[in-house]
């Protein structure tokens, strides 16, 4: 099992459109991906389960991937959060 924390940078949070993003990302890996924000936690291949979360700027979440290709999940993962969906 491997987990990443991450802050949401963006001015809007996960919304629709970077919530897809995630899904479609998370539903390239094998591994189970969970998304945690404070007491809640929803499956990073579900974008209601994302959407649910409730999402805003500056709010943490935990990331954990647990399976064959964890590694590569949390590391791709990562760039997303840092690399694209901070200007979405």
């Amino acid at each position: 099992m491997k987990k990443l924390t991450v802050i949401v940078k963006s001015e809007s949070g996960l919304h629709v459109r970077p919530a897809g993003l995630l899904v479609r990302m998370a539903k390239g890996f094998k591994a189970n991906i969970e998304i945690e924000k404070e007491d809640k936690k929803a499956n990073a291949k579900s974008i209601m389960g994302i959407l649910s979360l409730g999402t805003s700027k500056g709010d943490t979440l935990t990331i954990i991937a647990d399976g064959d290709d964890e590694g590569k999940a949390i590391s791709a993962l990562e760039d997303l959060f840092v690399n694209k969906l901070a200007y979405e």
